[in-house]
């Protein structure tokens, strides 16, 4: 199957879906509006590597990354349980326990700190409207620690008078 992006760290993914969307149940915004991903080249990578063995399987591949690969009727078929198939997915990975939402939040999170303007962290995340946005960019202690600290670098501390002011 061809890839439907001249970049081939790209993917185009419609909203409320298991191409990149939010899981069956769980309905975005956004739903229906194409989105596009940019792959690492690492990412992209593991997801040729993945499209391989379910081609191996099922001699075809579809547009979803679930499907099921044994025998018998659902062969082929996208998984209809999303959890059940995260699960076995991350376990396999080694990551057992982990969230399709604890990513979400850590992706915003790392963009953020990474210095991505926030409009295009919201617009890869998904995230809808920029209230919804910044609760997932949660503010840890050791992200005040870093803002008392450049707020010293610029000297505003330095040879301060304080004064009290009477009532």
């Amino acid at each position: 199957m061809a890839h439907p992006c001249r970049d081939p760290h790209a993917g185009v993914a419609p909203g409320g879906s298991q191409r990149g969307g939010d899981p069956p149940g769980r309905h975005s915004q956004q739903e229906g509006k194409p989105r596009t991903a940019y792959l690492s080249p690492e990412t992209t990578r593991r997801l040729t590597e993945h499209r391989a063995e379910v081609a191996k399987a099922l001699g075809a591949v579809g547009p979803y990354v679930f499907v099921h690969t044994g025998k018998g009727p659902l062969q082929g078929q996208r998984m209809q349980e999303f959890n059940k198939a995260w699960r076995s997915a991350t376990r396999r990975a080694g990551y057992a326990g982990i969230l399709l939402h604890d990513l979400r939040r850590s992706g915003v999170r790392a963009m953020v700190r990474a210095g991505v303007p926030e409009s295009v962290a919201e617009r890869i995340s998904g995230h809808a409207t920029a209230t919804v946005f910044r609760r997932y960019d949660i503010t840890s202690d050791a992200d005040l620690r870093e803002a008392r600290d450049r707020r010293a670098q610029f000297g505003h501390n330095q040879g301060a008078k304080v004064i009290s002011i009477a009532r």
